[in-house]
Order: C-alpha cells, then structure tokens, then sequence
C-alpha cells in the first residue's frame, strides 16, 4: 500500500538519538545534528507536544545531577574538594572572596588592603571611602565578569 506525502520525520528512532543527546547535556542544535533532522523540526514537534519541552529539560538537566552525586559522594573521602564545596555552597561562611555592596552606604568606609571590584566605573565617589593611608584597589568590573561569585 502507497501512503501519499512526507515521510514522518520524527520517528521513535529520531526521538530516541534527541533523548540520547539531550541526556548528554547537548544544546537543541547539537541534538538535532545528532538525530539527523533540523532544528525547526524539533520545535514544530515541541508546539505539538508541549510534554515533550518539559521532558526535553529534565533531560538536559541529567549531566548535573550525574556530576552532584559524583561530588556529593566523594566529599567524603576528598577533603580538598569538601572545602571546595563549601565554598561555593556556603560563601558567607566559607568563601574565600569577600564582597561589599557599595550603593547602601551614605558615610565613607574604612577600608584596607582590599581590591573591590565595581560594576561601573560612575559607581565610584571619592565621598564614598575614606582611603587615606590605605592601601585599596578600586577597578571596574572586566566584560562579562561575575562579580556575584
């Protein structure tokens, strides 16, 4: 029997290597070069099947949990990556950076032997600190730098 039009692009096979892919942590793009199809396919099928976005996600999501049990589970057993961790986790405790928010201040700040970093350089007065005798670096922030971390 002869079934007239286009062939059905996503096939369980496609939608099996877009799975593949997307548990690898690849990108939409990356995935669809994987399956084979392009990109415009994947998001007709995604506005026909919104379950199928919410999946996609969870799937994108499954190389950081691999990576957190990995870290997780070994924390016990490496104490270098146990600070690591709590670095990152609990910075106002353990962090060895130190951050000061400049824009609630009213009085000037005693500070010293510090480097701040400020998102722009209009953010800095000479009424904002008091760095007579100090020794303080004050520098804008570089081009897409995270000045949270």
């Amino acid at each position: 029997m002869y079934m007239a039009g286009r062939p059905k692009i996503m096939t369980q096979q496609t939608l099996g290597k877009l799975r593949e892919a997307f548990l690898w942590g690849c990108t939409d793009q990356e995935a669809c070069l994987n399956a084979d199809i392009n990109p415009d396919t994947l998001y007709e099928y995604q506005k026909k099947n919104p379950a199928f976005t919410e999946q996609k996600e969870q799937y994108k999501s499954n190389p950081v949990l691999l990576a957190r049990k990995i870290v997780v589970s070994t924390l016990k057993d490496d104490a270098q990556l146990a600070l690591k961790y709590l670095e990152r986790k609990k910075k106002d405790e353990f962090s060895l950076k130190q951050s000061l928010d400049i824009t609630s201040y009213k009085e000037p700040i005693p500070i010293m032997g510090n480097t701040y970093v400020v998102q722009n350089a209009s953010d800095i007065t000479e009424e904002l600190f008091d760095i007579r005798g100090k020794s303080v670096t004050i520098r804008t922030a570089y081009a897409g730098e995270d000045l949270n971390s």
